[in-house]
């Protein structure tokens, strides 16, 4: 009878189905402690029923040795595919987790993002004209240098100064005043390209830094802008502009930048009182 049941060759169905079982023990939260000790419950059952086979049949003591150990390989066979199958479905839970986990991170990081953005923005910008302040100006001008310097491009720079802004304050108001700034920081917002970085340096005083752009390239837009500035309500203001390169071969800093083009500017707005019209003055 135990040779009968021992018997033959366990293939896909068999392993299938005890697949199942262990997939089932899980899904009834059946610890792998308790499997064992019916495991173990089980093992004892069966042994005493081959002894009590054996003594029916006069088997031999080799015969009930082999016997058993041929049932121990059945169940420890038994057991592996159960456990295999409880694994699988307990790692299938924990990756469902993790996924879980993972799609709540992600959307607590967009949710970050965007009140990140929206917190750097409002500190990123200046509050009348909308364009960058002079600390975030900074950061990215240190940023398109150290590009500039690796693929080794142009870089310009024009700093802006309102020529006759302080009396259009002391004799029309600083409400003017104001009106004044917002047009040109208007004119500087649509007039540049999406890659220039427009600022409000300070005061009456503005910068772009034009990526990827030669002297040529920077005078014509000064140029182009300060036709679009004569062309709106600027209460008889003008404009004095200095302008440098760096790149694409030798490279100076920020600082020497902003100095150099400062000096410029200055040198323009000396040659405006002679001749009090737009002066653009290139390195």
């Amino acid at each position: 009878m135990w040779n009968r049941c021992l018997g033959g060759c366990y293939q896909a169905e068999f392993a299938n189905n005890r697949l199942r079982i262990g997939r089932v023990h899980k899904r009834l939260d059946v610890t792998p402690k308790l499997f064992m000790s019916g495991l173990r419950l089980l093992q004892e059952i069966l042994d005493t029923e081959i002894e009590k086979w054996a003594g029916e049949n006069g088997a031999t003591y080799t015969e009930v040795v082999e016997l058993k150990n041929s049932v121990n390989k059945l169940t420890v066979l038994d057991t592996q595919l159960i456990f295999d199958a409880y694994i699988d479905s307990f790692m299938r839970e924990v990756d469902e987790v993790v996924n879980e986990v993972a799609v709540y991170a992600s959307e607590l990081r967009v949710q970050y993002i965007g009140t990140a953005r929206i917190t750097h923005d409002a500190t990123a910008r200046d509050p009348l004209t909308g364009l960058f302040n002079r600390r975030t100006f900074l950061e990215f001008f240190d940023h398109e240098l150290h590009a500039a310097r690796r693929h080794e491009l142009s870089l310009s720079l024009a700093y802006f100064d309102l020529n006759g802004f302080k009396k259009v304050n002391d004799t029309l108001g600083h409400c003017v005043g104001d009106e004044v700034l917002v047009a040109l920081a208007d004119i500087l917002e649509n007039a540049t390209r999406k890659v220039d970085i427009a600022c409000r340096y300070g005061g009456d005083e503005f910068c772009i830094l034009m990526p990827r752009t030669t002297l040529d390239g920077a005078r014509q837009l000064c140029e182009q802008l300060c036709t679009q500035f004569r062309e709106r309500p600027n209460r008889g203001v003008s404009l004095s502009i200095g302008l440098v390169q760096t790149g694409p071969m030798e490279f100076a800093d920020v600082d020497s930048m902003i100095d150099a083009a400062d000096g410029l500017m200055y040198l323009a707005k000396t040659s405006h009182r002679e001749s009090a019209r737009d002066e653009i003055r290139p390195a």
